[in-house]
């Protein structure tokens, strides 16, 4: 039941707890006998914005004629807000066609972003259309890089951290800048690939981070760098920051050319196993040798190479070349 203030009525207080409980039923009868959908509680919520953070689309309706739709809370967030945060899609279709998708909250966040982070794909595409998917926070974060950090929240909201930000990405990247950084200099990449890492050391499942790190790199500057103030990714790129966490799989899908005196590191470190840890990388060098060997291009013989590999033949464990410029040891890139 909302908290109690000296402003509200007994009336009023009822209704916010019928809006709060779904009973949609009562309402008309509380507003006939003087309760009004305006009042709020201590944390500036009406009954209609109780209704929406609960999921409750006929108390919305009933509501509706007597409220102020668009009244925001303490926090800035709307009826249309809650609703997307909560990942209530019927709420979602009906209130957005009656708030404005765009409004934001004290952060600069627009529903879409709190729906991409929670990981609500049915809202999220319900309200990319509507959305200016490339606004920014305060922070400097779109709604692309909420659905990369989403993976790594565990029980801001409701889902547990295990929302579908892999759909949440698929919708939103074709309608938005992954190159935009926030206020550090992170990209939508580098967040995911630091969430996949995070999820690693927590002993957590790693896989829709691991996806979401896979969707960006296409359409990511892999060169690109954070700011180096950070104290997260303190001036790292993507791969540095897989290598931060020694995440295998990360840096097998993030690895570059420029990389290539990290990965001598880590053979070294995981000897003949290396191949088996780090299987593009190893087929990328292959590749090279194979090429080099042959007069060919390297993408016919790393073509050549992975048929090899899928007939059975073993991969070859001879050593990476190192590169003249490099980052240091491993110790000193950690």
């Amino acid at each position: 039941m909302p908290p109690k203030t000296s402003r509200l009525t007994a009336f009023d207080l009822n209704l916010m707890a019928v809006a709060e409980a779904g009973q949609a039923d009562e309402i008309e009868c509380l507003i006939a006998k003087g309760a009004s959908a305006r009042a709020e509680d201590n944390l500036k919520k009406t009954a209609f914005i109780l209704a929406a953070e609960n999921g409750h689309l006929e108390c919305l309706k009933a509501l509706l004629p007597h409220s102020r739709a668009s009244k925001a809370d303490c926090e800035g967030t709307t009826a249309l807000g809650w609703a997307a945060m909560r990942g209530h899609v019927d709420c979602v279709a009906f209130l957005a066609g009656v708030i404005d998708p765009n409004k934001v909250d004290k952060k600069g966040a627009t529903p879409l972003c709190e729906a991409a982070e929670a990981g609500h794909a049915d809202c999220v595409a319900i309200l990319a259309p509507l959305t200016d998917v490339k606004k920014q926070q305060q922070n400097g974060q779109t709604a692309l890089m909420r659905a990369a950090s989403g993976p790594g929240l565990a029980f801001k909201h409701w889902g547990g951290g295990e929302g579908d930000y892999v759909s949440c990405l698929r919708i939103l990247l074709p309608l938005s800048d992954p190159v935009a950084t926030e206020w550090n200099g992170r990209t939508a990449l580098m967040i995911a690939t630091q969430v996949a890492g995070q999820r690693k050391m927590l002993g957590h499942s790693e896989e829709k981070a691991l996806k979401c790190v896979e969707m960006l790199i296409p359409v990511s500057d892999l060169a690109a760098r954070a700011d180096p103030e950070d104290r997260r990714a303190a001036g790292k790129t993507a791969f540095e920051i897989a290598a931060g966490f020694e995440h295998a799989k990360a840096m097998d899908l993030l690895a570059r050319t420029a990389d290539r005196e990290f990965m001598a590191l880590f053979k070294k470190e995981f000897g003949k196993g290396f191949s088996k840890a780090f299987p593009r990388w190893t087929a990328f060098v292959e590749a090279e040798q194979l090429a080099r060997a042959a007069g060919i291009s390297s993408a016919t013989a790393e073509k050549q190479t992975n048929s090899k590999k899928s007939r059975g033949s073993p991969a070859d464990e001879s050593n990476v070349p190192t590169a003249a410029a490099g980052n240091g040891s491993r110790k000193n890139r950690l």
